[in-house]
Formats: structure tokens, sequence, C-alpha cells
């Protein structure tokens, strides 16, 4: 199963997941590994203008590249179950991160895409 903790530092957000499978080289783009054997990675918050619709889009899409990196298995042959625990992580790890910001316009962009992804 995966666990989770953000902190915000100067600007940034860590997400950090412990997911199943070994950080290979191609999920590792920079991903690290903590103290504590979970795989973080770094989103800079302050380069995005988030009072604009683009610079918060662009953020977003960050957040969830940044949550793909960290949550990856390492490995393209997966399971159901581990595909299932990977897009698990991915959510949580995204819904953390937009809760982190704490940017209103964010949150509402996340919850749109949560309610069209409900829908379909």
């Amino acid at each position: 199963m995966a666990r989770f903790s953000f902190g915000a530092a100067a600007g940034a957000v860590v997400l950090t997941g412990l997911m199943l499978g070994s950080l290979d080289a191609s999920a590792a783009e920079n991903v690290t590994v903590n103290a504590d054997g979970q795989r973080e990675t770094i989103v800079h918050v302050d380069t995005y203008n988030l009072a604009t619709h683009s610079g918060t889009e662009r953020l977003y899409r960050q957040i969830r590249y940044a949550a793909q990196r960290v949550c990856s298995p390492g490995s393209d042959r997966i399971s159901l179950r581990t595909r299932a625990k990977v897009a698990a992580c991915e959510q949580q790890a995204i819904a953390n991160a937009v809760k982190q910001v704490g940017v209103p316009s964010l949150t509402v962009l996340h919850q749109t895409r949560i309610d069209r992804t409900a829908r379909s």
C-alpha cells in the first residue's frame, strides 16, 4: 500500500510515496529515495503564475507528472492489482499536493478533473 507525506518548502511541494517495485533509471527522473525509503520529488510552485488559468493548468500538469514518477513501479509489465495501486497512489498524491498548495483555482481545476473522470 502507498504512504504519503507532503511538506512545503520555500515555494515548493514535496511529493512522497512508497510503492511496490524498484526505482529504475527510467522512473528515477528527478526522484530520490529519502531516509524512510520513500520516493520523493519536488515541484516548484513559485515558477507558475497561479493568477492565470494557463499557469494553474501548467502547475496541475506538473503535479500529475510528478505523481506518476513517484508512484511508478518501475516496469511497464505490471499486474492489474499493482496497476490499481499505482492509480490510487497517483490520485492520492495529486489530491494531497493540491491541498498543500492551497490555491483555490488549483483546487477547482482538480475537482473539475475528478468530476470529469467520474462521469466517464
